[in-house]
C-alpha cells in the first residue's frame, strides 16, 4: 500500500522541500470544538500526535485528528500508505489542493480524510454519535500549513558539517534555533523550506539533513505560536471577557447573572477597569488572544 501510495505523487526531489516541527491543531482549527474533558485531550507517543475534541454542545459529535511528524516526505507517504492498511477501507481521492495527496471515507462510512503534506501526515476521523465533516476540518489544518509570514524573527543556523553524499553531490547538516523571545512563547510550529536540495529532519531539536547537488542552497524558517487554547466552562457557568481594549480579564457566571449584565447596558466591564485600573490585580488576569 505505501508503494502504491507514493506511486501515485510525484518524488522528483522538486526544488522545494517543506519540513515541520511541532505542527498541532489550534483553537481557530476547530472554532466549534473543544478539548476533550473525557479522559486524556492529547499525548504524543514517538513522532504521533494524537489528540480528541468534542463539539460544544455535547460530545455525541466528537474528532479525533492524528499527526504523523516523519523526517521526510517519503516516510509521511509510507506513514499514509500504513494508515490505509490498518484502516482496512477502499477510501476515495480527496479534494483538489489537501495535500500532495489525500483520502477521504466513501460516502456511507464515518467520516474520515488523511493527507500528507512535507513530513507530516495528517488524519481526521470523525467517531462520535453524530457525524462531523472531516475533510472541512483537514481543509483548515493544510490551509494553516500554507501560511506564511513576513514577520521578522531571530532565528540562527550553523553548518554543522558537511560530506560528500556521492561523487554528484554533497550533504550538509544544519541546525537552527530561535532567539530567547521566541521561545518563550506558548509553543507552535516550525517551518523550514529548503530550495536546491532535499532535506530530512536529523536526530536532535531543530536539526536536518540537506542532500544538494548544486552549488546553491536556500534555506527559509518561519515560526509560529498560537493563541490561547480553548476551555470548556465549567459545568453550569459561562464565560464573560471584559471589553476594555486590552484588558482581558474573564469571569465565570451562570447563565442567568451573564443575561443580566449584557442586558443591562450590552457589554462588560469588570470591577477593575470600572475602578480605573485595566487588568486588574497583579496575577488574576486571565490573558485573551
Amino acid at each position: 500500500m505505501s508503494r502504491d501510495v507514493k506511486s501515485r505523487v510525484t518524488l522528483d526531489g522538486g526544488s522545494l522541500t517543506e519540513l515541520f516541527w511541532g505542527f498541532t491543531p489550534w483553537a481557530d482549527d476547530l472554532p466549534d470544538f473543544v478539548p476533550t474533558t473525557d479522559g486524556d485531550h492529547a499525548r504524543r507517543i514517538s513522532r504521533k500526535w494524537r489528540g480528541i475534541y468534542d463539539h460544544r454542545d455535547g460530545d455525541e459529535r466528537r474528532v479525533l485528528i492524528e499527526i504523523d511528524e516523519e523526517p521526510s516526505h517519503t516516510e509521511a507517504l509510507n506513514a499514509l500508505g500504513r494508515g490505509l492498511e490498518i484502516n482496512q477501507l477502499t477510501l476515495d481521492p480527496g479534494p483538489a489542493g489537501l495535500g500532495v495527496i489525500s483520502f477521504i471515507a466513501p460516502l456511507g462510512h464515518p467520516p474520515v480524510a488523511s493527507f500528507v503534506r512535507g513530513n507530516l501526515c495528517v488524519t481526521v476521523a470523525s467517531f462520535g454519535e453524530l457525524s462531523v465533516d472531516a475533510t472541512a476540518i483537514a481543509q483548515r489544518l493544510h490551509s494553516r500549513l500554507e501560511t506564511r509570514t513576513k514577520a521578522a524573527r531571530t532565528i540562527a543556523l550553523s553548518v554543522e558539517s558537511r560530506e560528500a553524499a556521492s561523487p554528484d553531490s554533497a550533504a550538509l547538516f544544519v541546525k537552527f534555533d530561535l532567539d530567547a523571545q521566541e521561545r518563550s512563547e506558548q509553543p507552535g510550529f516550525v517551518v523550514v523550506e529548503v530550495e536546491g536540495g532535499t532535506a530530512t529532519q536529523a536526530p536532535g531539536a531543530h536539526r536536518l539533513a540537506i542532500t544538494a547537488a548544486t552549488s546553491e542552497v536556500r534555506l527559509r524558517v518561519y515560526s509560529f505560536a498560537p493563541g490561547r487554547e480553548p476551555v470548556p466552562d465549567p459545568p453550569g457557568f459561562m464565560q464573560l471577557v471584559c471589553d476594555t481594549r486590552g484588558c482581558g480579564w474573564a469571569e465565570w457566571r451562570t447563565p442567568q447573572s451573564r443575561d443580566v449584565v449584557l442586558k443591562r447596558d450590552g457589554r462588560f466591564r469588570c470591577d477593575f477597569c470600572k475602578g480605573g485600573q485595566p487588568g486588574g490585580p497583579s496575577g488574576l488576569r486571565e490573558e485573551t488572544p
